[in-house]
C-alpha cells in the first residue's frame, strides 16, 4: 500500500513538473489566457475600451466586431504598428454586481485577415514571442485605457 502511495504521488510530482505552464492543469474556458484584475465592474471597463476605441479609430478591427459570447464579452485591437490583433476578453470577477473584473489577452494574429489565431501562453508562440506580444499589449493596450 505505501509502495503504491509513494507510486502516486511520485507520478504526480512528475507531471506537474514536467508541465510548461501550470495552466495546463487548471480549469475554466480559457485556461491560458494573460488575466488581469481591473478594479472598476464589467460594465464600466466595456464602456472605457469603446470610448478608448471611438478615441482611437485606429484600433479598430476591420470587419470583427466586439460582442458578448456566453459568459465574456469579446474585444479586439488592431495595433497598425506591429500589424498585430489582439483577441481578449473581459467578465466580471465574481458577478455582476462586484466592482472587480477580469480583463484578459487571449490570442494573437499576424494582420487582419481571418484566422491564424495564436494563443498565448502556449506552444503556438515560443517563450520570447509570448514574452514580446504581452509586453507589447501592456504598453500599447492597458496602459492606454488608463485603469
Amino acid at each position: 500500500m505505501k509502495s503504491i502511495f509513494s507510486l502516486v504521488f511520485l507520478s504526480l510530482i512528475f507531471i506537474i513538473q514536467s508541465c510548461d505552464n501550470i495552466n495546463k492543469i487548471s480549469a475554466g474556458s480559457y485556461p491560458y489566457s494573460e488575466k488581469y484584475i481591473v478594479k472598476m465592474n464589467e460594465l464600466e471597463l466595456i464602456d472605457r475600451i469603446n470610448k478608448f476605441k471611438e478615441n482611437n479609430p485606429e484600433y479598430k478591427v476591420p470587419n470583427l466586431e466586439d460582442h458578448r459570447s456566453s459568459h465574456v464579452y469579446r474585444v479586439y485591437f488592431y495595433l497598425t504598428s506591429k500589424n498585430k490583433v489582439f483577441s481578449c476578453w473581459t467578465r466580471p470577477w465574481k458577478d455582476d454586481v462586484c466592482n472587480i473584473s477580469v480583463f484578459a489577452l487571449d490570442a494573437v494574429r499576424d494582420g487582419i485577415g481571418l484566422g491564424n489565431w495564436k494563443t498565448v501562453n502556449t506552444k503556438d508562440l515560443t517563450k520570447e514571442e509570448n514574452k514580446q506580444i504581452k509586453q507589447v499589449f501592456k504598453e500599447n493596450i492597458l496602459s492606454k485605457l488608463n485603469y
